[in-house]
């Protein structure tokens, strides 16, 4: 497949041409993440570029965090979190680039899509309903069964020992351009999660990480989703109209919070200057 692109340039899902199986167009991306709108058009796209397609998908997590349809367990941080996402996608050119030609990437590639014989044969590849035309680089970026391993989770960017054996086999065939696309991939696993929120530090570092290139110099989030990483976030996109609605609806108190964080801050000084005292009294003794 990575010698056969299918004709045009845009990004979205593949419509065969009832009068001309030959013939394939590219209409809007159909998205099993809940990333669709729920009124008509429903699909989003197609796309010139995967800026423009990650954009528009941020656009739709954050319409259903503020209506309840997504992240409802923590609805303003989840909404905080995809509005860094968004300036992040916003800044990136490299996908601001626009193919000239596209793949068909498979969308659900668990793993268990491979159909096989008892020799170890693959014979056969199940479960396309997902499958969207998009660029070299994304359709042939690691597919999920192999770059889920605890280190992702844990916000670790490493190859995981799945991908190093898949860049292997490529470059035994002569295909660096097939291993390169492992090996900077992880941009596209990452955004694989808009939609979602976890709120434990080790996915932000993942992204702040996959991003590092076009990350602003003062976008210097806390490491850790706790208080003091949502008052730094409202307080960047604090402009956001829909985002002052939901603080309001969320009965979030920001002058509050920042009492919170100074209190807890200075308890944690006064802990740690006792500690220091401590240590130094029994080095002098």
């Amino acid at each position: 497949m990575a010698d056969t692109p299918i004709s045009g340039s845009l990004i979205g899902c593949p419509i065969p041409d009832s009068d001309d199986p030959h013939h394939i167009t590219i209409g809007p991306l159909a998205n099993h993440c809940a990333l669709n709108m729920i009124e008509p058009p429903y699909f989003p796209g197609p796309f010139k570029n995967n800026q423009e397609r990650y954009l528009a998908q941020i656009d739709i997590a954050l319409d259903h965090i503020f209506k309840g349809h997504l992240c409802q367990r923590d609805t303003l941080d989840a909404y905080l979190w995809h509005l860094e996402l968004r300036e992040l996608v916003g800044l990136c050119d490299m996908l601001a680039e626009e193919p000239n030609k596209v793949y068909i990437k498979h969308a659900d590639d668990k793993g268990d899509h491979l159909m096989g014989d008892g020799e170890g044969n693959v014979t056969g590849i199940i479960d396309w309903e997902w499958a969207y035309a998009t660029t070299k680089e994304e359709a042939f970026s690691s597919p999920y069964f192999c770059f889920t391993h605890i280190r992702y989770y844990a916000g670790n960017n490493l190859m995981t020992p799945a991908e190093e054996l898949l860049i292997q086999a490529y470059e035994r065939s002569g295909r660096k351009d097939l291993a390169d696309c492992i090996r900077n991939g992880k941009i596209y696993q990452r955004l694989s999660h808009i939609g979602t929120f976890e709120s434990w530090p080790c996915p932000q570092r993942g992204f702040l990480e996959v991003f590092a290139r076009w990350k602003p110099a003062n976008l210097k989030p806390p490491a850790k989703f706790d208080v003091s990483w949502r008052i730094y976030l409202i307080d960047r996109y604090r402009d956001n109209e829909t985002l002052q609605e939901l603080i309001k609806l969320e009965d979030w108190d920001q002058e509050k919070g920042r009492v919170e964080v100074e209190s807890e801050r200075e308890k944690w000084l006064e802990k740690r200057n006792k500690k220091c005292k401590e240590h130094s009294s029994v080095e002098n003794s």
